[in-house]
């Protein structure tokens, strides 16, 4: 996913996708408009990930898509210099696993910034990254990226729906996937939350 600019207060132009990287973010996307109930958040230039199911169909039972295996391929991001892009850094030289990447779609709601929908990974090895650093006269507008690849083994996506006249929150559809422990289920959901 490519991050869109979106409008955000006295004209500004934003970009509708920010990230959370273990807690390092510094920030870069703040201001009086954001909704406060969110952390502080990087600009992300871009995200990618997959997930796949591998079907073991079985005709004669008429269970053509019952089972399979479910695979988790690495996600990719490109962040730009910051603390958190350090960290990254660090993180991936030292082997240390991280406990969580979150990444945000922002909309603008009646002024307010907020997100939208939220893909919160858990339990993380970054892999590899790789300068994005652009210097030809044509240029492709990404100065100094950070291209980020990284296992995960838990993803929790979340799309928010808001009253568009309030911004109340009016309620949540989540997927959730745990590879470590083969659960589908939110812990919330699980415990009846």
């Amino acid at each position: 996913m490519k991050s869109k600019m979106i409008s955000g207060s006295k004209g500004v132009m934003l970009p509708d996708l920010g990230v959370n990287i273990n807690g390092q973010a510094s920030g870069t996307l703040t201001g009086a408009n954001f909704d406060p109930k969110m952390m502080a958040i990087d600009w992300l230039d871009r995200f990618e990930y997959s997930v796949e199911k591998k079907l073991n169909a079985n005709v004669s039972n008429n269970s053509a898509f019952g089972s399979g295996q479910l695979i988790g391929y690495d996600a990719t991001i490109v962040i730009y210099p910051t603390a958190a892009s350090v960290y990254v850094e660090n993180s991936l030289n030292q082997g240390q696993p991280i406990s969580q990447i979150t990444i945000y779609r922002l909309e603008d709601m009646l002024g307010v910034i907020t997100g939208v929908e939220i893909w919160a990974f858990a339990n993380i090895i970054f892999t590899s990254i790789k300068s994005l650093a652009d210097t030809s006269p044509e240029g492709t507008g990404l100065a100094n990226a950070l291209e980020v690849t990284f296992q995960w083994q838990q993803l929790t996506h979340t799309l928010n729906k808001y009253n568009p006249q309030t911004l109340v929150l009016k309620g949540s559809v989540v997927s959730f996937v745990n590879f470590a422990t083969g659960t589908l289920v939110p812990p919330a959901a699980a415990a009846g939350g």
